[in-house]
This record gives structure tokens, C-alpha cells and sequence, in this order.
């Protein structure tokens, strides 16, 4: 029978900060941390000394997080949110600088690399406050705020304002499956895709009762997945072509559970979340395989602060509160053969 390895791993270290992970394979990775200039002299106060009195760094690995390279720094911003163009080869990322004195202190900027992250160039602006974006093309893009959703045709030049939105995809992996230019988001309970170039606009069918929380999606089966709130039970609703074709209970305790990733294998699928109650919340990690769900406690004295996955990969960075220095970790699911 099959059964599943399945065990985080302590990879390295760190005493920076770590803004953003990005993985395009189980080796292959990059991230975005910085540094302070005076590490006895933490920046404080305003959110733009954050990324004044700091240096910036882009890092590659090729040996899935073991070892780190660093690639780029300034001291002049600080490049997050990253995303791989697959089709392009390009690395973008948005650039956040500190306007001291200006009505809104932190400018949003879209960058690029066409060499892997050594050198970047700036494409175009970014809506303030942009929290994520995703790219389909050189022109063609969405970027998000915590209450709206924009969308570009001009590489970030114009951003035409589209929706509202309560919660969106994470880094609009959900675009993979399918036709391109669309995205998913949940608005006013109600599960919306979106095509704005196209005017396409489709609301996916939920059952009575059913309160969507957040949206996945397994590329790899070209499904599309729904978890939320049925009578005040976590269920986990299955979309193929935005069709309902299941559903499926979860074995989620937690009221408040906010899923922070997820990984997905052909026969996996596994969820990291915690509750929203505290700063020192408990994470908790669930698997799904051929035997059913899993639940593993990762709660501690340790915080985690980014997920980043790639198929049946997960990584996390968790920080040591009393330190102050960061963990980045990997569990890998894999399918071995055993006797039984």
C-alpha cells in the first residue's frame, strides 16, 4: 500500500527578516528579506522607517532551501510579493519606498528581472497599499488592496479599479487552471470569477447555508476548491469547469481557522492554518491522502509568519519570539511503497 513521509524540516536560519518566498520547483526558490543598517538600532515608530533604515536583499536556492545566494541589495526599498513568469522567464516584484513627509509615506512600485533576480527595473506603479499581485503576460495583470481589486492592460501604467472583494485567492495561483485573465474572489459570501478584459463574470453555485472563508485550487486536476462554514461545520466544496461536483467535511475544530496555504499532490491534498485569536496562536497542519484527513499541532512558543508551497511542498518561516531570529522549514509529501 502507499503510505506518506511526511515531517517539517529545519533548513536554515536567519537574522533577517523574510518578506516573500516563491518557489517554481522543489529546488528552485527565491526570497526577499532585509536587514537593518544598525542592527542595534531596530527601525521603530512610522511603518516607513521600516524600509528606510533597512537593506534590502533578493536570495536564490537551488537545492530547495538548504543554501542561499544572495542576488541583489539596496538600501533604497524593498522588493516583496514575488512572482515567476513562467512564460517569460522574468522575476517581478513589488518595490515599496519610504516618502517621508507625503500623505501616504510607502510608494507601490512593479519591478522586474529578465536575468533571475540580479538586476531590476521598474515596469510601472502599483496601487498604494497593493498587497499582491499576479501577472498573466507582459501587459496583462491584477493587483489587490485589502478591499479592492485592480486591473491593468498597459504593464502596470493605468490601474482601472474592478471589484470590492472580502478575501482573494493567495497569489492568484487559481489563474493556472484553464482558461487565462481570470480570478477568483469572494464578495458579500458569494464566490465570484472574474475575467475584467473579457467581461466575464461568473458566480459559482454554493449550497444552503454555506459560508465561503477562503478559495484553493489544485492545478494539477484543474479543480477548483471552496472551504467555509455549513450550520457552523468546516466543509470543503470540489469545482471542475465551475461546476459543483462535491463535497467533503473537515475535520477542523477550530471556529476561527484561517488557511494560510496549501499544497496539492495528485492524491494530496494539505492545509496550514491557525486560529485568529492571539499573536502566539497555534498553527495547525492538515492532510489529506488516500487514508483519509490528518491533523498535526505546529503551536509553540514560535510564530509563523510566510508559507510558500509548490505542489506536494511546503515551506514556512516561523520566527523564535524570545530570539528574534527565523527558521525557514519544508515538509515534503511523498509517496513511498511499503509492505503490509
Amino acid at each position: 500500500m502507499d503510505n506518506y513521509r511526511d515531517k517539517w524540516q529545519i533548513l536554515k536560519t536567519f537574522d533577517s527578516e523574510i518578506e516573500s518566498l516563491e518557489f517554481v520547483s522543489p529546488v528552485r526558490g527565491w526570497m526577499s528579506d532585509f536587514i537593518p543598517k544598525d542592527k542595534n538600532d531596530l527601525p521603530t515608530g512610522k511603518l516607513w522607517a521600516k524600509y528606510k533604515q533597512s537593506i534590502n536583499r533578493i536570495q536564490i536556492t537551488e537545492d530547495g532551501g538548504k543554501t542561499w545566494k544572495i542576488l541583489y541589495q539596496e538600501s533604497s526599498g524593498l522588493i516583496r510579493h514575488l512572482q515567476y513568469m513562467k512564460e517569460t522567464g522574468w522575476l517581478l516584484g513589488i518595490k515599496v519606498i519610504a516618502c517621508e513627509g507625503q500623505e501616504h509615506p510607502l510608494h507601490f512600485m512593479l519591478y522586474r528581472s529578465k536575468n533571475k533576480g540580479y538586476h531590476w527595473e521598474k515596469v510601472g506603479d502599483l496601487p498604494y497599499s497593493t498587497k499582491g499581485f499576479y501577472f498573466f503576460d507582459e501587459h496583462q495583470g491584477y493587483a489587490w488592496t485589502l478591499g479592492q481589486i485592480f486591473a491593468t492592460s498597459n504593464a502596470g501604467n493605468y490601474w482601472q479599479p474592478i471589484a470590492s472583494m472580502d478575501i482573494i485567492y493567495k497569489k492568484g495561483r487559481i489563474s493556472n487552471i484553464g482558461n487565462n485573465q481570470f480570478i477568483y474572489f469572494i464578495e458579500n459570501e458569494v464566490v465570484v470569477k472574474l475575467n475584467s478584459w473579457k467581461n466575464s463574470r461568473v458566480v459559482l453555485p454554493l449550497p444552503e447555508n454555506f459560508k465561503p472563508q477562503d478559495i484553493l485550487a489544485n492545478p494539477s486536476q484543474a479543480i477548483v476548491y471552496v472551504i467555509g462554514l455549513q450550520n457552523n461545520k468546516w466543509c470543503l466544496l470540489a469545482y471542475k469547469n465551475d461546476k459543483f461536483i462535491s463535497t467533503e467535511a473537515l475535520p477542523i475544530q477550530e471556529k476561527e481557522f484561517d488557511v494560510e496555504v496549501f499544497a496539492y499532490g495528485k492524491d494530496l491534498l494539505n492545509l496550514v492554518g491557525s486560529t485568529a485569536s492571539s499573536f502566539l496562536k497555534p498553527y495547525y497542519f492538515y492532510v489529506r491522502d488516500k487514508n483519509g484527513w490528518h491533523k498535526e499541532s505546529l503551536s509553540g512558543s514560535k510564530n509563523f509568519e510566510q508559507f510558500a508551497y509548490w505542489e506536494n511542498h511546503a515551506w514556512a518561516v516561523r520566527i523564535a519570539l524570545l530570539q528574534g531570529k527565523r527558521e525557514l522549514l519544508r515538509r515534503d509529501m511523498i509517496a513511498s511503497r511499503r509492505m503490509s
